[in-house]
């Protein structure tokens, strides 16, 4: 994977320090003689830096270059060309055996404003799906989860606080925001019912596509056949 790398080329990966449910996108700028690697980090410039997430699904990025201030590190979001002659580039230094590299190469597959095209995250989605992560974890950064591991959140364990409220609510916020339900709202519909015998689907059971995790997951427990 490593050889697949260009420099002036966009990479997604992994570093080893971080869980696996967090991922960086940058732009390699260089190689080193001793073969460690430059990055130009890329960041959600859609989210408010007081209340950065990092464990978002690349879907929901609208990703930008991130630039710091020269004198105090302080990391500046959006700048003008103006305020750039003043700052500098957020450049890390990183060996390859410190991250797992998931894209090597890619830069057709950012949209002028932003956006990360759907084979990019798919790819990045079907990594995260190969690693040891709880299904809660696994829900809250897939760029399109399937119905499955909607349900699969619902009744894993250590995912019950949806179920019996013990959720705040600024995470329940950033959850219902983040997560599109649509695949759950198609495996509670009608046309699936021959597929799922294990499920009863009420006449009630429409949802919206961005209601709250909570509520789904009590939709989902209600419709549940004991």
């Amino acid at each position: 994977m490593r050889q697949k790398l260009k420099v002036n080329k966009y990479t997604v990966f992994h570093d080893h320090a971080r869980t696996c449910d967090v991922i960086y996108v940058a732009e390699l700028v260089d190689v080193l003689d001793n073969g460690d690697l430059r990055f130009w980090h890329l960041y959600d410039a859609s989210q408010d830096p007081k209340r950065y997430q990092a464990k978002v699904p690349l879907a929901k990025w609208r990703a930008a270059h991130e630039w710091v201030e020269e004198k105090t590190g302080r990391r500046v979001a959006t700048p003008t060309e103006e305020e750039k002659k003043k700052l500098r580039r957020f450049i890390t230094t990183v060996s390859p055996d410190e991250i797992t590299i998931i894209v090597p190469a890619f830069d057709g597959l950012l949209t002028v404003g932003g956006k990360f095209r759907e084979p990019l995250t798919n790819k990045v989605d079907n990594w995260i799906r190969e690693q040891k992560l709880t299904p809660k974890q696994r829900l809250r950064v897939l760029s399109t989860p399937s119905a499955g591991e909607m349900i699969a959140m619902v009744e894993d364990p250590y995912s019950r606080d949806f179920r019996v409220g013990v959720v705040d609510a600024e995470e329940e916020d950033y959850l219902a925001a983040m997560v599109d339900l649509r695949p759950l709202n198609a495996l509670l519909s009608h046309a699936t019912r021959a597929s799922c015998p294990n499920w009863q689907i009420p006449a009630t059971a429409a949802m919206s596509p961005r209601m709250s995790l909570r509520t789904a997951a009590a939709a989902v427990t209600a419709a549940q056949v004991s």
